[in-house]
């Protein structure tokens, strides 16, 4: 996890003394903390001295220090519903990005020690990003530049460290549903924009905003690839062009204009029509996220199709709209190699 970020959980059994010596007014000392509960007010730290650590906030359920008092309530809300400490941890890191997003987020790495209760032992992970499973040691070795990787490639795209590690550690140590770790964070986001006098929209739970929800997802998720390969076309412009425009006088926005964009033609058809493709078959946020709902309104083509085939039993009808399905996908494929061989030939 994040440098400022640190969550940990206390069993509720081990906690119940200390509340139990709090409610009946008790001088004595807690098992738990080694202090006197009458002696803790608010603003003072259970653990650490008041100058040194971060206030750790006691809940029925657990305990959680976090840098943002919304975090930690957030993470003891996530460990009162039932969740593990690795649920508390990503939704509070899931506030943190909206609260702190200059020091926090999902778009660094995270690194976690965690008591595995099943092993019975400590386990770490480091979770830097995760690169393309054809990616291998040797093809690393032979494509280094400098005894570095390369700067621009598959090789140094990967998906950031924080999201891979989150999803790793809830994939063995969860226990909350994936989508309901980020609500708190979503809570937030409404209350900031009611704090500006708009209504916060219901965000996949409504019609009109349920696919607009869908989209804003989508694009965050492939934007980066669609990044990569406009880098990769603009790699290929040759530097010669734009100082012989800089002689001839032209300033930035004309070589944008006259150079950079019909250059890049060809990779501005390449992602116009993988996402219309990708837009056809769309399917796995739309599955987890709303199920193709509310009343229908986010189901997508590739979905009706698994609800005919596997929840309706209509394979025939199933089949005969994926083959069209195919067609559809095969004529915008087509479409895509007509006007890149049209392209080629202007050039």
């Amino acid at each position: 996890m994040r440098r400022r970020t640190f969550l940990a959980t206390l069993p509720a059994a081990a906690a119940a003394p200390a509340f139990a010596s709090a409610q009946s007014g008790g001088g004595g000392v807690t098992e738990a903390t080694g202090v006197k509960p009458q002696d803790i007010h608010a603003g003072d730290r259970v653990s650490g001295a008041n100058f040194a650590s971060r206030s750790t906030v006691w809940g029925v359920n657990g305990a959680a220090a976090t840098a943002h008092p919304l975090a930690t309530l957030a993470a003891l809300d996530t460990l009162r519903k039932g969740g593990t400490a690795i649920d508390a941890a990503i939704a509070a890191n899931a506030c943190l990005g909206f609260l702190e997003p200059v020091s926090n987020g999902m778009g660094g790495d995270v690194f976690v020690m965690l008591w595995d209760p099943k092993a019975k032992r400590v386990v770490g992970l480091n979770g830097s990003g995760r690169s393309p499973r054809a990616l291998t040691l040797d093809i690393q070795r032979k494509r280094a530049v400098d005894g570095h990787i390369w700067k621009y490639g598959t090789a140094a795209v990967s998906v950031p460290g924080a999201v891979d590690g989150w999803w790793t550690l809830h994939q063995r140590y969860g226990r909350l549903p994936w989508k309901d770790l980020f609500q708190p964070a979503i809570g937030l986001a409404d209350a900031a924009i009611g704090k500006i006098g708009l209504t916060p929209p219901n965000w996949l739970g409504s019609e009109s905003f349920a696919m607009v929800s869908l989209a804003i997802t989508t694009i965050w998720w492939t934007i980066g690839f669609n990044f990569v390969l406009y880098l990769a076309g603009l790699q290929e412009i040759p530097r010669e062009l734009y100082e012989a425009s800089a002689i001839d006088g032209a300033g930035p926005w004309q070589q944008i204009r006259s150079i950079t964009i019909p250059m890049l033609s060809r990779t501005t058809t390449l992602v116009a029509v993988l996402q219309v493709i990708a837009s056809l078959k769309v399917f796995d946020q739309m599955y987890i996220m709303t199920q193709g709902g509310p009343n229908f309104a986010t189901r997508s083509v590739l979905e009706f199709i698994y609800d005919q085939g596997f929840t309706n039993f209509r394979i025939g009808y199933a089949s005969a709209l994926s083959m069209l399905f195919f067609v559809v996908v095969l004529i915008v494929s087509i479409g895509w190699f007509a006007i890149v061989r049209r392209q080629e030939k202007e050039l």
